[in-house]
């Protein structure tokens, strides 16, 4: 009977210890603003930023993305948003792609905005040919896209 209040009681403690580190972690993690700049990073993966910088500075300068950024803290090594849905993702994507105030009806009016040669134009192709052609079937492998590479970044 001894030993087993001595292995509920080493449980019980681990369990504490272990509780105690992940909210530590937790704090400093949201405090430094760490989950908002493995998204950013993420985004521009997604973005080609090496080979077009501009397109991710247009997607950070939308006013939706702005809307979803942290408070300024001290020692705050981003002010990205610490979360983002694919839905989101895709809604300012859209925005950021499409020419000024033009509908988006088709794929291609995404696309033809992208230069000859731009890596994210030739994923977007691709995206197209694999016969996403319609625009809410493109959206949709938009948003699968987000979550496939979101899920392996950091």
């Amino acid at each position: 009977m001894a030993i087993l209040e001595v292995v509920l009681g080493m449980m019980f403690i681990y369990m504490i210890l272990s509780l105690l580190g992940t909210t530590v972690n937790e704090l400093i993690s949201s405090w430094r603003g760490w989950r908002g700049f493995y998204l950013e990073e993420g985004i521009k993966r997604l973005l080609k930023f090496d080979n077009d910088p501009e397109v991710f500075k247009k997607f950070t300068d939308n006013e939706f993305y702005k809307q979803l950024m942290q408070h300024k803290a001290p020692l705050r090594v981003s002010r990205a948003p610490e979360w983002m849905t694919s839905k989101n993702f895709v809604s300012i994507l859209v925005n950021t792609l499409k020419k000024n105030e033009a509908t988006v009806a088709k794929v291609d009016d995404l696309i033809e905005g992208l230069p000859k040669g731009n890596k994210l134009r030739d994923v977007l192709e691709q995206f197209k040919s694999d016969g996403h052609d319609e625009i809410e079937s493109f959206k949709a492998r938009l948003e699968g896209w987000y979550e496939d590479v979101i899920a392996h970044t950091g």
